[in-house]
Parts: structure tokens; sequence; C-alpha cells
């Protein structure tokens, strides 16, 4: 009888153990509170916020309906710790006045700006279809990607003529509509996470993956930054795998270079990976030489 003892506090322990280890599986595979669930009906503006899109590292992107009555807008509400931030404000307020100015068919418009109670807000068109980082879960067509590609670098080349450089170019930054229209958005809004920092001296702007080399190494990117991450979402698109997934410290290092893009023409495989060139002054001068790069890469 008394032998049997033992064993019942091995198996009570047990037991105990396998509750507390439940309990903390739960916890950990619980859904994080969000800080902005109580935003839906509220007044941003002239508009009302109805539905949650999605969120971010800046914040999160409604669709809402004009109080007079119109088309849906998407509204982006910036966290408000970063609104806090005093360089975060000038350099929000900044660019979403340049991006307003901005009108060209590859870009999202910025319709207005503004800030309800301590929350920064940026008022967009919303567009309908899908993000490219979407289109890209299955494989692209070479067709497909050249077009796409085409009108992005004709977007950012607009852009970059009215000295508006985005800094942030990737997938999840470019609307695919069902007409296969691609529009580019988020121009250069500096975003809170692990990789993404406010231009300061020695600080990184961009996102790891598609940030070109003098950025992450905390320098100050101009056009040919954009146009490095042109290139490896272009890279993307007709390998389906990033060049540098994984291999940052060599990127970084400049040890590593992307494995060579097969079945697709020369001549476009030999601009895109000119684009991605470590060095910038190695990739092409300018987005113009890139649309004539292209045009004569892959004639219409």
């Amino acid at each position: 009888m008394s032998s049997s003892l033992p064993m019942y506090g091995v198996i009570g322990a047990l037991i105990i153990f396998l509750v507390a280890a439940l309990l903390a599986l739960k916890r950990r595979s619980s859904p994080r509170p969000d800080p902005q669930t109580g935003l839906l009906g509220r007044t941003f503006g002239r508009y009302r916020l109805v539905q949650k899109l999605g969120s971010g590292g800046m914040g999160a992107v409604y669709r809402a309906l004009p109080l007079e009555g119109g088309l849906p807008v998407a509204i982006k509400v910036v966290d408000p710790s970063l609104g806090r931030d005093a360089v975060f404000r000038g350099r929000f307020e900044r660019e979403a006045r340049v991006s307003s100015e901005l009108s060209h068919p590859n870009l999202v418009q910025v319709l207005a700006w503004g800030e309800e109670s301590g929350m920064l807000y940026l008022v967009m068109e919303l567009v309908p279809g899908q993000t490219l980082r979407q289109r890209l879960r299955d494989s692209i067509p070479v067709s497909e990607a050249l077009a796409i590609l085409k009108q992005m670098v004709d977007g950012m080349a607009h852009a970059h003529a009215h000295g508006c450089v985005h800094r942030d170019l990737k997938p999840v930054n470019v609307m695919i509509t069902p007409a296969g229209q691609a529009r580019i958005l988020d121009f250069g809004l500096a975003r809170r996470s692990d990789f993404h920092t406010l231009t300061r001296t020695g600080q990184v702007l961009g996102t790891i993956g598609y940030g070109a080399p003098e950025q992450l190494s905390g320098k100050p990117g101009d056009e040919r930054a954009d146009q490095y991450a042109l290139g490896v979402v272009a890279y993307e698109m007709l390998t389906g795998r990033q060049p540098f997934k994984g291999k940052l410290t060599a990127l970084a290092s400049g040890t590593v270079k992307p494995a060579p893009i097969e079945g697709v023409p020369q001549p476009l495989a030999a601009a895109v990976m000119r684009m991605m060139a470590r060095a910038p002054e190695e990739r092409f001068p300018d987005l113009k030489a890139v649309q004539q790069a292209l045009a004569e890469a892959v004639p219409a």
C-alpha cells in the first residue's frame, strides 16, 4: 500500500506539469491585443472609419467613408507612440505634403493628412486588388513580371523627377489591380520595426532584403537606392526567390552575389543584375536609363 504512494505522487506531478504546459501554450498562441481596435466608427477629418484592412509597424489601415458621401478611401492611422516623436512628425508632414503633389497612374494618390486626438493619419486612394507580395504566392510569367516592373519604374521615375524618394520599395508596398495595373504606395514614410528607423545619422532606413547596401550600412539613400530595391523586386518576380534572403552579413560585407537569373532574355537579366549592383555608381545613372534598358531588352 505504502509503496504505491510515490507512484501517485509522480502521476499527480505529471498531470500538474501537463496542465501548466497547455495553459502556457494557449497564452503564447492567443492573439496579442490590438491597441487600435476601438477606432472603428471614429471620425478622422471628414471621413469615418468603417473597416480595418490591416496593420504594420507604423500603424493600421482602415477603409473609410466620406461623411458627405462619395467613394471610400484608405486611411492609415499612425501609432500614437510614433506621433510623439518630433523627428517622425516632421518627416511625416514633409513627406505627406510631397506625396500629395504626385499624380501618376502607377502611384497611389495621397488625398489628405492630419491629426485627430493625438493620432497622425494619412488619407489615400482605396485601390482594389492584391499586393504584389500576395501575387508572388504563385509564380508570375515573365511577361507579367516585366509589365509590372515597367510600371513600377515609370511611377518611380515620375516621383524622382519631382524630388521624391521612396526609400522602402518592396512587394507589400505595391498594389496590383484586377486589370494588372501596378500602384506604388507608402512613399518615404518612416516605420517602426527591428529594421526600420528614422532618418538620422548612422541609422538604417529600409527593409532587410530590399534595402540597398548603402542604406543597410547607415548611409543616406538616394534615387539609386530605389533603383536597387526595384531590381530586387524584379529578381524575386523572375526567379520566385529573394536574392539575399538569410545572407544579411555576407551581403553587408559584399561577399555574396545573387545567383544568375535563368529562363528570361539575357538583356533583361543583365539589366536587373545591374540595378542590384552593390556600388551605387555601378547601377544605371537614373530610372530613365532603366526605362530605356528595359525597352531594349524586350522590345514591345
